[in-house]
């Protein structure tokens, strides 16, 4: 069966026209711009709403017939144009009597394109919302109308300023009584601009506060507008009590922020892909050292801030963020534009449209920078810490009460010369000990699970290869809630210090015996003179103890002028730095004796002298036998020149 054709030739003026009757009937107002967004054409509903029955000034331009803002922030007719994509956005106009917004126009935006894809234009839908809004709004009591005649000076409220005031509806409020409900602070302002509405004409748009009939205070917005023909004073009355509250707590939410972002270095950003703005935040001007006077650069011009590995690492994720709708966060270093260098953790956020379009951009910046300084710090402290513990053969140990688990530091393997495989337990561990010192570090761990007493013993153990080792091991336990629940301390190998304190005790032994042996006098003073040693030869020649001499000098020793002569030849010894042997004649307790004195400066380990030592021999009887035979030898040769 054959179909009939119709001929689009002749059936499109038709279905043009179809369509027109249809546009002409819808309650919502239609219209189209073309690409300069000059009016073109409008549908009845569209003209209505200006109180005009049709185009009478088509040179208008979309924000002229608006009776808006020429810059249209936000505008989605202006942004349909730019974008070529639809936009949708909720708009509160004002009326074209003056009065003020009570409601919103729903207004969607869409872009019109030729047979080729050429953007000729944009449809722009608004559905007025204003009276479902307004219903609302008096029926909760936030909104209300007045009107004030002049002439009889009565006043009219709707059920809405009623419901505000708290006053029964069969009240016809004078003048006088409407200004009483305004605190004192509020009363003269609205009286001011009342006055100057009726005899100036000059409309008023206030928030101030009443006191309502129950006593209760609230935040009003008072909007007036004079209407002189009619001799009137005409308005609405809204309560903003929540509102300001809200206000309130924003603020307090903005200041929080603000403070939680100048604690933690932090700020954040927003990038609107349509428009291109950039926003931050306090926190982030201050991040980047930027004037927040300025506004923030754009994502190409914040090319400079990184350096070029750092861009190009950042391209790639904005790029995938943009394309796939993929998260990033990282960590670059970020020149402010002082000079400084910071090291920032960056965090980016796509946020999609209906159509999961990536839209818009927005995420956080955190200085990092002492953060990051500190951990590598602490990297290196914790490698010196690794390298010294390996040079001074210190390692740690860490012992679980609840799990019974055993942990040993590196080093601590190594000076029980066990393999890294080796696991570690309280028994096994224990075993190492010399059997003399089991039960004393078993007691010391034993004491420190029960009373979480801590311990410090050196004691000795056999490595695994058999080597005998000294060893200082120290504990402490961690207690909470009057349990220990943790053991750890140090592992020290101290078998070189237990080896060379032997060796020194032994050489002390030797240098003891040889001074106490000995019938010399043998002492040690420091710089200052007083004595650090003295064997018992010395002391007996004083007639003194050793214990009294120590610390004194030797005027504790000997008469004044001797002690000066004894301390000058001392001087003259240590700033010589040289030995000298010479023969010195004191008091002591045997009266005056004749001693031969060896005297040598005493170097630390810089060679810088700290004291002298001295060796003394007393010569009394040799110097009185020297005597004797010089006299003798003089009788014999005057006898044999007789």
């Amino acid at each position: 069966m054959a179909t009939k054709q119709h001929d689009s030739t002749i059936a499109s003026p038709l279905f043009d026209d179809m369509k027109t009757a249809i546009l002409e009937q819808v309650p919502a107002r239609i219209a189209f711009y073309d690409q300069d967004l000059r009016f073109v054409w409008a549908n009845r509903a569209f003209w209505q709403a200006r109180g005009a029955i049709g185009p009478q000034r088509l040179e208008n331009d979309c924000c002229a017939l608006a009776n808006g803002d020429p810059s249209c922030p936000g505008c989605p007719v202006r942004l349909a144009l730019q974008t070529g994509e639809p936009r949708r956005a909720e708009v509160r106009p004002a009326r074209s009597d003056g009065s003020p917004p009570l409601a919103a126009w729903d207004v969607e935006a869409a872009p019109i394109r030729d047979d080729q894809g050429t953007l000729v234009g944009v449809v722009e839908t608004v559905r007025d919302v204003l009276p479902l809004l307004s219903a609302e709004a008096e029926e909760v009591g936030l909104v209300g109308g007045w009107e004030f005649d002049v002439d009889t000076r009565q006043q009219t409220w709707t059920d809405g300023v009623y419901a505000i005031h708290e006053v029964d509806r069969t009240l016809a409020p004078t003048l006088e009584q409407r200004m009483a409900f305004y605190t004192p602070a509020s009363r003269p302002i609205i009286e001011l601009a009342l006055e100057r509405a009726i005899d100036d004409g000059a409309p008023f748009d206030l928030e101030l506060q009443i006191v309502t009939a129950r006593g209760n205070v609230r935040d009003v917005h008072a909007v007036g507008k004079s209407d002189p023909a009619r001799h009137r004073v005409y308005g609405f009355f809204q309560d903003i009590t929540e509102r300001k509250r809200a206000d309130v707590v924003l603020r307090e939410s903005e200041a929080s922020l603000r403070e939680a972002e100048r604690l933690a270095s932090l700020g954040s950003w927003s990038w609107d892909l349509a428009t291109n703005d950039v926003s931050w935040s306090e926190g982030l001007y201050a991040i980047n050292g930027y004037d927040p006077r300025l506004p923030p650069p754009t994502y190409a011009d914040q090319a400079a801030f990184y350096t070029k590995e750092g861009k190009e690492r950042l391209d790639q994720l904005v790029h995938a963020a943009l394309e796939r709708a993929e998260a990033y966060a990282f960590d670059i270093d970020f020149l402010r534009p002082d000079g400084q260098v910071r090291h920032v953790h960056l965090v980016g956020n796509p946020v999609q449209d209906a159509f999961g379009r990536v839209v818009r951009l927005h995420g956080t910046v955190q200085d990092i920078t002492e953060r990051s300084q500190a951990e590598q710090a602490l990297l290196r402290s914790r490698e010196s810490l690794e390298m010294t513990a390996e040079l001074a053969h210190i390692g740690g140990w860490e012992f679980d009460t609840a799990t019974m688990y055993l942990v040993w530091a590196d080093e601590t393997f190594r000076i029980h010369e066990v393999q890294d495989t080796f696991v570690p337990t309280v028994e096994n561990a224990i075993g190492f000990y010399v059997p003399a010192d089991v039960p004393i570090i078993e007691q010391a761990v034993q004491k420190a699970i029960d009373l979480g007493a801590p311990f410090d013993l050196e004691l000795e153990i056999a490595t695994a290869r058999g080597n005998r080792r000294h060893v200082r091991a120290i504990g402490q336990a961690e207690v909470k809630e009057g349990r220990t629940v943790k053991v750890w301390g140090t592992f020290q190998d101290i078998t070189v210090r237990k080896l060379l304190e032997a060796e020194n005790q032994r050489k002390q032994r030797l240098l003891e015996g040889v001074t106490e042996g000995t019938t010399d006098a043998v002492y040690i003073k420091d710089r200052l003179g007083k004595y650090l040693l003295i064997n018992a030869a010395a002391s007996a020649a004083v007639r003194k103890p050793a214990a009294e001499v120590l610390g004194k000098d030797d005027t504790f020793l000997f008469p004044p002028e001797e002690a000066r002569a004894i301390m000058e030849a001392d001087r003259r010894v240590m700033e010589a730095g040289t030995t000298r042997t010479y023969e010195e004649h004191l008091s002591t307790g045997r009266g005056a004796t004749d001693y031969l004195a060896t005297k040598g400066p005493i170097r630390d380990a810089s060679g810088a002298v700290i004291g002298i030592f001295g060796i003394a021999r007393d010569i009394t009887d040799h110097k009185k036998t020297e005597a004797a035979l010089a006299t003798m030898q003089k009788l014999e040769s005057l006898g044999t020149l007789a």
